[in-house]
């Protein structure tokens, strides 16, 4: 079974990308993927609460298909954060929490920090866009924390580009997790981070739709590593983090 541990639905206006969830599902069937798990970007960008409620909604219209999570666009939002989380997960069964960051606030921001030990506590999973000096920051003061780094942590400074960080954070931290989407298929990515942190850790993603999912999934079926390795980072990894 191949599951997709990071995708998008809603309007992304900045990029002018408009599938449908039924659109993004489409390309997810073409590839092989079976499950999807989506954030909003409505929630990331524009508005916390009614990007997560369409997530919800969609959630159910397309059950067992589409798992979601609750993205939250800033931690500045204290209990109104917190209680969209409990929200998301409790009422909703959304399996995660999705959170940006950056230079000007990054993962170890004392908001972020207070509100991913309370995410810790919960036991859910994180997805987190950034950098992997900032997650081996965080990870080490919430050891209880499953973090999972997008990208291979490519997107943010210091290290933007540069996954070899991304990896050295992982393999210091037991709780980073590396997923694989990513806009450049990059040689030997995939054999450095199973080789670093044991297949148990990597996860596939593809973030549709603004990557074409076939590329995303051909890093993993075309890389140097054995079956068991890749069946792991299709789907069993992500299938026992989310428990679905």
């Amino acid at each position: 079974m191949i599951i997709d541990s990071h995708a998008h639905v809603g309007d992304r206006l900045f990029f002018g990308l408009g599938l449908t969830v039924a659109e993004v599902l489409e390309r997810a069937a073409e590839t092989g993927i079976e499950k999807t798990i989506v954030s909003s970007w409505k929630a990331l960008r524009y508005d916390m609460f009614e990007g997560n409620h369409e997530v919800a909604q969609w959630t159910k219209q397309f059950d067992g298909r589409l798992y979601g999570y609750v993205a939250v666009s800033s931690p500045r939002f204290g209990w109104r954060a917190r209680d969209e989380i409990h929200r998301g997960l409790e009422d909703h069964h959304m399996v995660g929490v999705k959170v940006y960051s950056g230079e000007q606030f990054p993962l170890s921001d004392p908001y972020m920090l207070e509100l991913l030990a309370h995410v810790a506590e919960l036991g859910v999973p994180v997805l987190a866009h950034t950098s992997g000096k900032q997650a081996a920051e965080v990870a080490r003061q919430i050891p209880s924390l499953k973090l999972i780094m997008s990208h291979t942590g490519t997107t943010l400074d210091p290290g933007r580009g540069d996954w070899h960080w991304a990896v050295k954070a992982a393999q210091q931290c037991p709780n980073i997790y590396l997923e694989t989407s990513g806009s450049s298929p990059i040689l030997g990515l995939i054999e450095a981070a199973v080789e670093a942190v044991g297949p148990e850790r990597v996860l596939f993603g593809t973030d549709l739709p603004a990557m074409e999912p076939h590329v995303q999934l051909a890093k993993v079926t075309d890389a140097d590593i054995d079956e068991r390795s890749k069946a792991l980072l299709l789907g069993g990894n992500a299938a026992r983090l989310f428990n679905l």
